[in-house]
């Protein structure tokens, strides 16, 4: 997302779908960092994490995200929620227009 080295040309993502637990870093220092990168930090985050912790979806509000979903168990259900929020995000959601990079 930081258009470094083999990434320079990269397109921008519209939409981050982001899970908590990582394996080198966890989702609110990624969260963290594209909140305090000007140009990153309007790019909408959908946190999907297995917390239904009270304290995880404050702290990911408090970093700015557009939505917190809780994944489910079934998997049936969780590829269910994916499909809500590609449908409505990418076809109902009226996106912030942003300056794209030549």
């Amino acid at each position: 997302m930081k258009h470094e080295g083999t990434y320079a040309d990269a397109a921008r993502p519209d939409l981050v779908l982001l899970d908590l637990n990582l394996p080198k870093k966890d989702g609110f220092e990624v969260l963290a960092e594209m909140k305090s990168e000007s140009d990153l930090s309007s790019i909408p985050v959908i946190v999907v994490s297995g917390s239904a912790h009270a304290l995880d979806i404050a702290r990911a509000y408090g970093l700015q995200i557009a939505a917190y979903v809780v994944k489910s168990l079934r998997v049936d259900d969780y590829f269910s929620a994916i499909r809500a929020i590609k449908e409505l995000w990418f076809h109902h959601v009226a996106l912030q227009p942003t300056e794209r990079r030549a």
